[in-house]
């Protein structure tokens, strides 16, 4: 997990939100497109609609009728008029009294003519102010009878409650002068009570017996809040709702391609792209695949290879290939980090060291302002060690500063290779985010997952606190909720600065382990370990040495549990996720304490461990649901030691490293050797029975 998904503070978890957009419609009217000669055109199209009520002559209410379209005549209630007031605003909207209804004016009644549009007020504008905005005019210069009067209004109606006028504010526009122009305004604040109900924006004449009534409005200006600046847009992808079968899949998503060439000694030949990424369905480029995965993985992840396509991987050349999104960088997001994480393995079929291919994800920033499109800045990480053979969490970030506006920002992932050497790498839950540096302080702690961070310097700050066993400096803080019951290692292998590094047990603040170098000054990193307790949160503590405002290289953490290194992924199982196996104790051969312990099994299912000298993938042997890892003509089984797991899928075993169990006898563990364990249990798949294997850990004695 990653910033973007969670904040541990010592009191809860906070999410970040997001600000509502209006959904009001903003209006613009000035009427010069209207049509005065056809009642469709003139005024009902730009969507008004008019409705009178009658009163009697002391103003006791009598009835109501409408709503109904204007028909742009003279004796109904709007019509379009021009060449009026100086100086002329050309056509504009004039409203009357229904005067067509003779009989009402007749009678003395009188007669309240409304001509308005309207609108449905929804949640996301509840807390808004709109405003309206217009001018207006008397029709003409003659004076205005007793008992007639003109508005300007807004007005909340509640459809739920007979259309009960909630909310009326009017401008009176009785005493328009008949010659200049008169602007106005008036706002309103959106109720969070007005939820479904109707707002209306219009103009309203009262009068009787034929009095003049009529007022001309123009230039009205419906607005809300202003939109806020545009800001780049986050994107989170876990592949599975992709049609697999699609090769524009990843296209239509809106991966992009490109490849550099180079000749062996590193000289630069020719480049091709962009180009949409095609789901290619095997090697080539870019595809998407539902092998290999994991629990947390669903159905499917993109593999990302060198451009297998092209020819010159046969002439010796290398191809840098990059499959990746890309977006301008705003001016509402400068000051912000882009943080970038997802999960990522290699392949379980590529061999270990093959060729000199490398695999990397990065975070790249091009000149498009300059249009050079040279890269202005590039952080990256290599995912070329074979170690990451069972799915990490990796997280990159970089800080987007106002030197930076308007570029090009690029996120994905590359490989650089020759010779067809295999370079496919799994992906998948892949989050981009921008955040506020502003809004992280050192007591907010961002959670991370087992695997690797890159921390980009620009999170450091002085919290105050020092280090046990250095001297520190502008600092960054993390917190890791263990999986296990295990030892847990902690390192900052990779960065390409001094560090130091301690950690905390998160609930009571007790120091566990510090920290400074791992063997100065060649490797000026750090590296530690613990003992975790499953479900536990530790706070881990890194920084610079002795240096203020970090501000220079990247900045890597990388936690593991348990000893050894994790080699594959493992197949969900019926727990619904993937059984994974961590060695905890001593890596020291004599010492003969060491201890296998499994984790997310089906429960109450029985199975045993196996070893071997070397590892081999071997893909769903003998029909089995999961893969087993480490084939080999050395492995070996503890099959007189079946365990059953227990209530809640777990199963630990002491191994006894003098009698470590072969093909051909039992041998004993000797320094300097390197052994691989993996478990197999009984699983089922759809209620019929079948059998499933763990992770695989590689494990060097000293």
């Amino acid at each position: 997990m990653n910033l973007s998904r969670s904040i541990y503070t010592a009191a809860a978890f906070a999410t970040l939100g997001s600000l509502a957009s209006a959904q009001l419609q903003v209006r613009s009217i000035d009427f010069e497109s209207a049509d005065p000669a056809s009642p469709g055109t003139g005024i009902s199209d730009l969507g008004f609609v008019n409705y009178v009520t009658v009163f009697d002559p002391s103003g006791g209410y009598l009835f109501g009728y409408g709503t109904f379209a204007p028909n742009n005549t003279d004796g109904e209630c709007a019509l379009l008029v021009s060449g009026l007031g100086t100086p002329s605003n050309g056509q504009s909207l004039q409203t009357n009294s229904n005067y067509n209804n003779g009989g009402e004016h007749g009678n003395g009644n009188i007669l309240e003519s409304n001509t308005f549009f309207e609108q449905n007020i929804s949640a996301d504008s509840f807390g808004d102010t709109w405003t309206l905005d217009f001018d207006y005019l008397k029709a003409n210069c003659d004076a205005n009878p007793a008992g007639t009067t003109t508005a300007a209004f807004i007005k909340v109606l509640d459809p739920a409650s007979g259309f009960a006028t909630v909310y009326y504010d009017p401008i009176d526009t009785t005493g328009a002068d008949c010659v200049n122009w008169t602007s106005a305004s008036t706002s309103i604040l959106i109720d969070a009570a007005w939820g479904g109900h109707i707002l209306q924006v219009g103009f309203t004449n009262r009068c009787s017996n034929f009095d003049d009534s009529r007022r001309v409005y123009d230039n009205i200006e419906w607005q809300g809040p202003p939109p806020p600046p545009p800001t780049m847009n986050p994107y989170a992808q876990d592949f599975d709702g992709l049609d697999i079968n699609d090769t524009n899949a990843l296209i239509n998503e809106g991966w992009l391609i490109f490849a550099n060439v180079f000749d062996p000694a590193g000289g630069y030949l020719y480049g091709y792209g962009p180009f949409g990424a095609p789901n290619e369905n095997g090697p080539g480029f870019s595809d998407l695949s539902d092998s290999q995965q994991a629990a947390d993985q669903g159905s499917q992840s993109l593999v990302v290879y060198s451009d297998y396509n092209n020819g010159d991987h046969g002439n010796g050349n290398y191809i840098e290939a990059s499959v990746y999104k890309e977006q301008a960088i705003q001016t509402a997001n400068l000051g912000q980090s882009a943080i970038f994480s997802f999960d990522v393995k290699k392949s379980d079929f590529v061999n270990n060291g093959q060729g000199d291919a490398e695999m990397f994800a990065f975070i790249k920033v091009l000149d498009s302002v300059g249009g050079s499109f040279g890269t202005l800045r590039d952080r990256r990480i290599s995912l070329t060690d074979n170690s990451i053979r069972n799915w990490d969490n990796v997280t990159i970030t970089m800080e987007l500063d106002p030197s930076l506006d308007g570029q090009l920002f690029q996120f994905g992932f590359g490989s650089y290779a020759s010779n067809y050497d295999d370079t496919g790498v799994y992906y998948d839950n892949i989050d981009v985010s921008f955040v506020d540096i502003d809004e992280i302080d050192y007591m907010t702690f961002a959670e991370i997952e087992e695997g690797t961070t890159l921390w980009n310097p620009e999170f450091a700050t002085d919290s105050g606190v020092g280090f046990a066993c250095g001297i520190g400096g502008s600092d960054v803080w993390f917190v890791y909720f263990a999986e296990s019951n295990s030892e847990i290692q902690v390192d900052t292998a990779g960065t390409d600065f001094d560090t130091v590094l301690q950690v905390f047990d998160a609930v009571t603040g007790t120091l566990l382990n510090c920290h400074d170098d791992v063997n100065f000054p060649a490797d000026p990193t750090s590296a530690l370990s613990f003992a975790g307790t499953a479900g536990n949160p530790y706070a881990i503590h890194v920084s610079g040495w002795n240096v203020a405002g970090v501000n220079f290289g990247d900045g890597i953490l990388n936690i593991r549990e348990g000893l050894g290194s994790q080699i594959c992924s493992a197949q969900a199982n019926a727990s619904g996720a993937g059984a994974v196996l961590t060695a905890n104790g001593s890596p020291a051969a004599a010492d003969n304490n060491l201890t296998l312990d499994v984790r997310e099994l089906p429960a109450n299912q029985t199975g045993y461990f196996l070893t071997s000298s070397d590892a081999t993938f071997l893909a769903n042997p003998a029909g089995s649901a999961g893969d087993l890892c480490i084939a080999s003509l050395s492995i070996g089984r503890y099959a007189s030691d079946v365990q059953t797991s227990d209530s809640g899928g777990a199963v630990s075993f002491p191994v006894d490293l003098t009698a470590i169990p072969g093909p051909t006898g039992s041998s004993t563990a000797m320094a300097g050797e390197t052994r691989f364990f993996q478990y197999w249990s009984r699983d089922t798949a759809g209620g019929n029975p079948t059998s499933n294997f763990s992770t695989a850990v590689s494990l060097t004695f000293q």
